[in-house]
């Protein structure tokens, strides 16, 4: 993953994507040749500010920060949901972000008739919500050294422990009441690789590619 600080000098918007702009940028084009009499042709890298990838879109936020719209998203860093497959979880997020037009299929609208549901208000005080660790970590130490528990993975274990808490009194309570649970965006203070949080404790728990962007904490 490249920064999109990188791609800031390059924004083109839609349509504007000419052979004059790649030629302005002759290191993110390259010429592959196709043989015989056929012309080359010139491959070029898309800027990231406008074709996002999931991580720099639901993760970085990076079209929240500057206010803008991107042209193009991928729904890339979406776990498996509980259908253990991307294919419902890559939905969700495009449903939650406003980027998914399809009307509800016959089966969600049927099962939507009648439905009662029950969320919950996940705020968290600042003690747990904010973590000292996040601005003060140092990517070339292998492991974080900030005291009084501000290290990102305790803020992350103190955030996780609390919002789990919460959920299964949720849990209960929808059990009592027979309604289904509708889960509000929750916080992390650490993002996780393909392998698990493991992956990233070492990068000051930043995704790999992303150690440069300010983007903790996460709420999805």
């Amino acid at each position: 993953m490249v920064s999109p600080r990188e791609r800031r000098p390059w924004h083109p918007r839609v349509g504007e994507l000419t052979g004059e702009d790649i030629a302005q940028h002759p290191t993110r084009a390259i010429k592959v040749p196709l043989g015989g009499s056929r012309p080359d042709a010139t491959v070029a890298v898309l800027p990231l500010r406008s074709f996002q990838n999931g991580h720099i879109f639901f993760h970085q936020r990076l079209s929240q920060r500057l206010g803008e719209r991107p042209i193009c998203v991928h729904a890339t860093y979406s776990g498996a949901g509980l259908e253990l497959s991307n294919s419902q979880s890559k939905t969700t997020r495009f449903q939650e972000s406003g980027l998914w037009l399809l009307p509800p299929s016959v089966d969600e609208r049927a099962e939507a008739q009648g439905a009662r549901y029950l969320t919950w208000d996940n705020s968290l005080p600042d003690s747990v919500a904010q973590c000292a660790g996040h601005s003060t970590c140092d990517l070339r130490a292998p492991w974080c050294t900030v005291e009084g528990g501000q290290c990102q993975i305790d803020c992350h274990r103190r955030a996780v422990a609390l919002q789990l808490a919460r959920l299964r009194n949720v849990v209960e309570v929808a059990r009592l009441l027979r309604r289904t649970v509708v889960f509000p965006p929750a916080l992390c203070h650490c993002d996780r690789g393909w392998q698990g949080v493991g992956q990233t404790l070492h990068r000051c728990c930043r995704y790999t590619g992303a150690e440069a962007e300010d983007y903790l904490p996460i709420a999805a």
